[in-house]
């Protein structure tokens, strides 16, 4: 390990359970961290952080670091799509940062319509979609076969707005007229798109992270087993596996656009023609990565290394397959969903399908630093009771 002289501060922008793994990896390495949460987040009684500041919304946030960092450039690590963007339109001169949040390669992948445009360029298979502008008649819906998912196509723009929810899960008429008035005014454009037969343990995952001209320098790959919500949200089930076919596509296309850097891939594999769909590509950490470390390939701390020190030996990368990572909490909601609200557009995942656990590891706790698993239950509960409170606004 090398000392933390050797290393610049990093900047871990965003502190849920994401971010807080991003900073726990680099403290592990030597690298002192300042993190930049918003009000409740996780990562902000994390002991591993040598500063903290607190994002209110009131000030721009680089302004501010660049005021309170001295020394050699610091390097920033986004946890969300908001600060990937707020990088990618802001001159950040005094820090370092991948190049592919200000050549247009990460803002390619925020955009779920531009993505898939990209997949269509380049022969890839993707959910059948239709992009939904404002005002779109429901009549346009028509080509698609429900049962469908509609989804914001920059869903970081409408995070408030959603409430928590990842999208409307349309299975009938009956549904699409119960949600219609929503739909109907939603104020940005909304992604339509059919759902890839079989349950959500087909889901392939992949992270990484590549060096300018395509070099790769961290390569992980694991299957999906359940997520939450259900079907259409976030990892809450992980497992380590051998995954060739979905690492070749997810490097392939990545290396066409000319990105570099950190990203987390997502594909599911048709049940009936066994060929392998993009769901979608994150040019950043992703909730899950914590696996990858736990399995041996450090992937948040390979990709720091490609900026700090792009000409370091790379670090010990050997995977080990059978690493089972869980969020306990929203894993748990998960599981009682699938007993008490049975529905068939969601099959039930197999999770014997990664092959046997060997290890186990979790999304949050740890015995070292045990604060933040402490807090998160109450910072949920709390923002439950907002959401169920306040009436959405757009940001």
């Amino acid at each position: 390990m090398m000392s933390n002289l050797d290393l610049p501060t990093a900047i871990v922008l965003g502190l849920s359970p994401t971010g807080l793994h991003i900073a726990r990896a680099l403290n592990r390495l030597g690298v002192p961290v300042i993190g930049v949460g918003r009000p409740g987040e996780v990562g902000l009684s994390s002991a591993v952080l040598s500063r903290t500041l607190i994002d209110d919304g009131s000030f721009n946030v680089l302004e501010r670091l660049q005021q309170n960092v001295d020394g050699a450039p610091a390097v920033l690590m986004p946890s969300s799509d908001e600060y990937v963007e707020m990088i990618g339109t802001t001159p950040c001169p005094a820090f370092l940062c991948q190049a592919s949040y200000h050549s247009g390669a990460a803002a390619l992948l925020l955009s779920k319509s531009t993505f898939y445009e990209k997949c269509d360029a380049f022969g890839l298979k993707y959910p059948r979609s239709m992009t939904f502008p404002p005002g779109t008649p429901r009549e346009e819906l028509a080509n698609l076969h429900l049962p469908i998912l509609l989804k914001p196509s920059r869903m970081h723009d409408h995070k408030t707005l959603m409430r928590g929810k990842k999208g409307w899960v349309i299975c009938d008429d009956a549904e699409m007229t119960a949600v219609w008035p929503q739909i109907a005014a939603f104020p940005g454009t909304l992604v339509a798109q059919e759902f890839i037969p079989g349950p959500e343990s087909e889901i392939r995952l992949v992270c990484g992270s590549l060096k300018a001209g395509g070099a790769v320098s961290s390569l992980f790959t694991a299957r999906k087993l359940r997520q939450y919500p259900r079907g259409i949200g976030s990892a809450s089930v992980v497992q380590s596996s051998d995954e060739p076919e979905a690492a070749e596509m997810a490097l392939g296309f990545l290396q066409s656009i000319g990105y570099h850097g950190i990203f987390g891939a997502e594909l599911k594999k048709h049940s009936i023609t066994g060929e392998l769909h993009f769901i979608e590509i994150n040019p950043r950490t992703s909730l899950w990565f914590s696996v990858s470390e736990a399995a041996g390939c450090p992937v948040v701390q390979q990709s720091f290394l490609d900026l700090a020190k792009p000409n370091a030996t790379a670090l010990r990368s050997d995977q080990q397959h059978g690493v089972r990572w869980r969020y306990w909490l929203k894993d748990t909601a998960t599981q009682a969903e699938y007993i008490l609200r049975p529905r068939a557009v969601f099959p039930k995942p197999q999770m014997n399908d990664a092959g046997p656990v060997r290890k186990k590891t979790w999304a949050v706790f740890e015995p070292s630093d045990p604060r933040p698993a402490l807090v998160e239950p109450l910072g949920l509960a709390r923002k439950f009771i907002r959401r169920l409170f306040k009436s959405p606004t757009t940001k």
